[in-house]
């Protein structure tokens, strides 16, 4: 599937760091490589290693990373936040349905 499960939410909410491959899918829901995660070449264990020691070496790096990743997925992803944007989208659409009927 082309979309990042709920795990992927869940731990970076709780203040983890989301380390994964850099599929497109994480680009599409937000995250950006040493912003709000850390990224690396699919199935390339070496530069998952070296990214990982990077930022272990480099706590207040890590836990800006951390910080913006919690603040990605509870600003966009809380339950809150998706029932306003499928509110509004629902709303567009209902709108936009209303408007192309013809008045006859």
């Amino acid at each position: 599937m082309a979309f990042p499960p709920a795990r992927t939410y869940e731990g970076v909410a709780a203040g983890a760091v989301m380390v994964s491959s850099n599929h497109p899918s994480y680009y599409d829901v937000g995250f950006r490589d040493e912003v709000n995660c850390l990224m690396h070449a699919p199935c390339d264990i070496a530069a998952f290693k070296e990214k990982v020691e990077h930022y272990l070496h480099h706590q207040d790096k890590l836990a800006a990373v951390a910080e913006a990743g919690r603040q990605l997925v509870t600003s966009r992803y809380s339950h809150r936040q998706i029932a306003i944007d499928l509110h509004s989208e629902i709303y567009n659409l209902w709108t936009a349905a209303l408007t192309a009927m013809p008045l006859n």
